[in-house]
């Protein structure tokens, strides 16, 4: 049983008893009276309220936990038993009270309560004695059981409560206090709890019930402490714990899914490009910085920095940031208040993966709840509800979509009190993706609370429209800033370059270069880092600094034409090689590394597939990637870089020497020119694959193999290209997945920890390689693979759970009908018991399974979760139509609300609750069609025996 459940579970049915003693104590009291109608509005709404809320979590709780009957324990039996009587009197009460209701003169459904009237339906005097006798025996089943089991339970649920904290503080949560306490009053609570006999053995006889639930029990518990006492203080601990763990699994959520922040100080060190930009003074101050560190200071809202493609913005702000003058303005800005400040960029620096908006909006959340963790509750996150305020929730995968982040920061703008301040420095906004004006919107709004102000860099008003300020102070060019950084920057690539060295240091010639570069460059770094390179790289032997500027001259001044140029000038007979690079090299989404391309030259497509899988040796390894890096620097120019690795030469990455020469490979244009290139044909997506399984095949089994590392994230690549290929194709890489698939059994057996697959019952499990490939939806090789290899088809237990993988997929993914209809036309049972989920269901077949998870989901009104309508419908009619159960009725332990769901509900209840009236009215007609069918077979079987 979950750890702290037991005494949330036995304070819901004190809260159960409380409401009903005081219903049953009205219709005694009023026995009492004369036997004329009084007319009394009595609150009997909202005791059943409190009634049906109370019954829900025992019911939930008790569902989830008592799901293994042939090992339950005497507790385990007593508590199914105490929660099967809080179901028959909860119906007895509620039906009572229903027939009592009648419309009052406000249109509000009130209770007018006739003495007479009430007792009756209660069965008269005699009736509401037997029920004051049941609700007394609950309450003696209750002291006698719990205590116990809490006693058992007292090494499990410290050590629980203890790494709850770690956890938390592992986080970085805000709640280290109430942790503390909570331990402490953990402590406390057991201390309380005397290690005296139970209440069962100091009772003999056959006592009266009500005189043995009067009895002193002094010895059972602490001084003054009784059997209610002491687990309503358990109840209060469990509610606190339930709280504090939903903070740390919403806080995991975020951390897991998005992206690392740019400027974090763990960012791997030496990833830089080889062109690396000036290093900006710790104390920056001029005359133009005035009104920013006035702002730091004093300011509110959003301080604006605008420039060009290159203008050095991702660089001066990563300085700036880190600025001792920054953090004491900060400090002073936040008065007696601590100050939270952190800075955020639009890609990746280790990998140049570009981020996204909602990857901004998780960071930003983020920061702001490990702060303030109170603010979860007031920020509209539907899965607060779900996991902090229901007894015995599971804490399943979390997805945060677009409109939830934007829903929850919106929702801070309405908060007027927080315990801290915080500043966010956000590099290149509109170039993350997915922005669009009401971004900044969102962000001028948040920014109005005294509490929170962002520094952030952009692109002119030309560009991107009108930066989300009203403040002309509170905008700042940097061309304008940034002129004597390109002086420092230029004299600095000068002094540091070996051919320079050797020419006169007097001459003018050098002066007149400096002045060039400056005046040219417009403020641009990319522009003078290009040009200076290409210039220099065609410098011969006697060349001196006036050659040197007549070709700096011959260059375009314009960033665009420059690339250009860069790009056509190169040998012909090198043309086709670098087209190859380029291309391979955009088309990744994360950086390759040199040993990668350096299988781009193999004789044959299919040189990696016939090599046997035998990892390579050192010696290989370092002239494959030794001849792999001169050539990708040679063929591309200055338009890539190779990161250097402090391990192994095959970890060294080759990425683009700026975000902006990435962003020109992969235009229209550039691609048009470099596809004209090649002299042969070039599957740009199926060569990407093919190399990506090469570095998995070759590598040797070590460290990188394990969660997390090179060979780890290089698999979850390959998947996704090669989904990205089957999506682009009408073919699939059925060959190249088989062969990963034997490589990785080879290298780690027939189950991968490190593969977790979302499961009902645990937040994570082994699993196979065909769960994985339904994380990734592989749908064409899935039917290549059951048609081409009829012996790989798994058996009916190991198809029922990938079956029920694939109708209820991992948070964040949405079901796909077509993966659905696969499984079935091969011979998936959807009737068939998976070997999970038996705390959800008696038979936990992958179609009684899906149709509780929509039911779940569409009580949280979780639409990532429920995908589609049209995905949804289409899923239901295939499961139909191969056969599914349509008799035995479904028994969701779920809520919606105060009351509870029917306890008992067809299949065409639940399809009218999970789909439109349109498509519930198709598959409901269905459903019908498919029972006369079974009928009609029904009968001309029995008419044959």
């Amino acid at each position: 049983m979950e750890t702290l459940l037991a005494p949330d579970l036995a304070g819901a049915i004190f809260c159960f008893v409380t409401s009903a003693r005081e219903i049953v104590s009205l219709g005694t009291e009023r026995m009492k009276s004369s036997t004329a109608v009084v007319d009394a509005h009595l609150g009997y709404e909202s005791m059943i309220q409190g009634i049906s809320g109370a019954y829900d979590s025992i019911r939930l709780a008790n569902s989830l936990n008592f799901d293994s009957r042939k090992h339950a324990r005497l507790h385990d039996e007593a508590l199914t038993r105490i929660c099967e009587e809080c179901h028959s009197l909860h119906d007895i009460f509620k039906d009572i009270v229903t027939e009592l209701q009648v419309e009052g003169s406000t249109e509000k459904k009130e209770v007018l309560c006739a003495t007479p009237k009430f007792v009756w339906r209660f069965g008269g005097h005699h009736g509401l004695e037997e029920l004051d006798k049941r609700l007394l025996e609950l309450e003696l089943q209750i002291d006698e059981h719990i205590p116990s089991y809490i006693r058992s339970q007292k090494e499990s649920t410290e050590k629980w409560v203890q790494e709850l904290a770690e956890k938390s503080r592992r986080l970085n949560i805000n709640r280290s206090k109430e942790l503390q306490q909570l331990v402490v009053d953990t402590n406390n609570a057991f201390r309380d709890l005397s290690i005296s006999p139970t209440a069962s053995e100091h009772s003999e006889g056959n006592d009266n019930i009500v005189d043995q639930r009067r009895r002193p029990r002094s010895g059972t518990f602490g001084p003054g402490k009784s059997a209610s006492d002491i687990i309503i203080a358990f109840s209060i601990i469990a509610k606190q714990a339930r709280k504090y763990a939903a903070e740390c699994h919403i806080v995991q959520s975020l951390a897991s899914t998005r992206r690392k922040d740019r400027y974090q100080d763990d960012t791997v060190k030496g990833t830089s490009p080889a062109s690396e930009r000036p290093r900006y003074p710790s104390s920056i101050s001029s005359p133009s910085l005035d009104h920013f560190n006035e702002w730091l200071e004093n300011g509110t809202g959003i301080f604006w920095m605008l420039g060009t493609t290159g203008t050095g913005k991702s660089t001066f702000m990563t300085q700036l940031s880190a600025t001792t003058d920054t953090k004491d303005a900060l400090l002073r800005w936040g008065g007696n208040l601590p100050v939270i400040s952190a800075s955020f960029g639009s890609e990746d620096p280790r990998t140049t993966t570009q981020y996204s908006i909602d990857d901004l909006f998780r960071s930003i959340f983020l920061y702001i709840i490990r702060q303030c963790p109170s603010l979860i509750a007031a920020s509209s996150l539907k899965e607060w509800s779900y996991l902090g305020e229901a007894r015995g929730r599971q804490f399943g995968d979390v997805a945060f979509r677009h409109e939830d982040l934007a829903l929850a920061l919106e929702s801070l703008c309405r908060v007027h009190e927080f315990n801290a301040k915080f500043c966010f420095f956000i590099d290149g906004l509109d170039e993350h993706g997915g922005y669009n004006k009401g971004v900044g919107s969102l962000f001028k709004r948040l920014c109005s609370l005294p509490f929170i102000k962002m520094c952030v860099t952009g692109r002119p008003k030309d560009t991107i429209g009108d930066p989300p300020t009203n403040e002309p102070t509170q905008c700042l060019l940097l061309p304008d800033l940034m002129d004597g950084y390109i002086c420092h920057y230029i004299d600095k690539k000068l002094a540091e370059n070996s051919w320079i060295e050797q020419q006169e240091p007097a001459t003018y010639w050098r002066r007149d270069v400096f002045e060039y570069l400056r005046k040219e460059s417009a403020g641009s770094f990319v522009w003078i880092d290009l040009a200076f390179s290409r210039a220099l790289s065609d410098m011969k032997a006697l060349d001196d600094m006036c050659d040197l500027l007549t070709k700096l001259k011959q260059l375009p001044i314009n960033l665009q034409d420059l690339l250009l140029h860069i790009l056509n000038d190169v040998q012909e007979q090198d043309r086709d090689q670098q087209a190859r690079i380029l291309l391979l090299a955009s088309q990744a989404r994360e950086p390759l590394s040199v040993l990668a391309f350096s299988f781009l030259g193999e004789e044959s497509p299919d040189a990696v597939l016939a090599r046997a899988a035998v990892p390579m040796g050192q010696p290989e390894l370092d002239s494959r990637c030794e001849a792999s890096k001169r050539q990708v620097l040679e063929r591309s120019g200055c338009l890539v870089d190779v990161i250097p690795s402090s391990g192994a030469r095959s970890g060294e990455l080759v990425v683009f020497s700026h975000s902006s020469v990435r962003d020109y490979i992969r235009s229209t244009e550039a691609r048009q020119i470099l596809t004209q290139r090649l002299k042969t044909p070039f599957d740009l997506q199926r060569e990407l694959c093919n190399i990506l399984l090469a570095q998995i095949k070759f590598h040797k089994v070590g460290p990188m193999w394990e969660e997390g590392g090179q060979i780890h994230e290089l698999v979850l690549q390959f998947l996704h290209e090669a989904k990205v290929y089957e999506l682009a194709s009408s073919d699939v890489l059925g060959v190249h997945i088989n062969e990963l698939e034997a490589i990785v059994h080879q290298r780690k057996g027939q189950t991968f920890w490190w593969w977790q697959k979302r499961s009902i019952e645990k937040g994570e499990s082994t699993s196979t390689f065909l769960e994985l490939l339904i994380r990734y939806q592989l749908v064409g090789y899935l039917r290549w693979r059951f048609k081409n290899f009829p012996q790989l088809v798994p058996r009916v237990l190991e198809m029922a759970n990938l079956l029920e993988s694939a109708l209820i997929p991992p948070a964040g993914t949405q079901i796909n009908p077509e993966l659905v209809r696969t499984f079935l036309d091969h011979g998936a049972d959807p009737d068939y018991s998976t070997d999970h989920g038996h705390h959800l269901d008696a038979k936990p077949t992958p179609w009684r399974l899906f149709l509780l998870h929509l039911i779940q989901s569409t009580q949280r009104n979780d639409s990532t979760q429920l995908g589609p309508s049209q995905d949804r419908f289409l899923a239901i009619e295939h499961l139909i139509n191969a056969g599914a159960d349509l008799e035995t009725p479904l028994c969701p332990a779920t809520t919606n609300g105060s009351g509870s769901i029917a306890a008992k509900l067809s299949v065409e209840e639940v399809i009218r609750i999970v789909s439109s009236p349109e498509d519930a009215s198709y598959l409901c007609r269905l459903v019908e069609q498919r029972r006369k069918q079974q009928n009609v077979s029904l009968s001309g079987w029995l008419g044959w025996r």
